[in-house]
Order: structure tokens, then sequence, then C-alpha cells
């Protein structure tokens, strides 16, 4: 089943990409706890670090943001 929820999906790759979420949050310029906030979807990056974000998770903007779910 794929993830449905923006958090979900950033969770989701961030370990298929073999990240933590200590490494994942030093690779995009934040902290730990904004990344373990983002997965939890209490909150999610804002204007460029959304493209920061889905670069460095190998996907779109658009998949990873977006409400569409990969088929």
């Amino acid at each position: 089943m794929m993830p449905t929820t923006p958090g979900a999906r950033i969770r989701a790759l961030r370990k298929e990409r073999g990240f933590t979420q200590v490494t994942f949050a030093a690779a995009v310029s934040v902290t730990q706890p904004a990344v373990s906030q983002w997965e939890q979807d209490n909150y999610l990056p804002a204007g460029p670090l959304r493209l920061v974000v889905a670069e460095s998770l190998g996907t779109s903007v658009d998949y990873l943001f977006g409400e569409q779910v990969a088929s």
C-alpha cells in the first residue's frame, strides 16, 4: 500500500534511500525535529525547501506534497 499523506511519503522515501532522520535533516539543512514534525504531518516544508526535500528523495514536489498517489 502506498503512503497517502505527505509525511508518510517523506518517511517511506527517506527510509528507502537509507537516510536516518538525522542524516536527512543534514542533507536538506534543517533540524532532526523538523523532519520528525514533517513525518507526523504536524507541518510541512514550505517554499523552496519543498523542492530541496523532493530532489533529495528522488521524487517530484507534486508527488511528495500533492494529493496524488503514485500508481
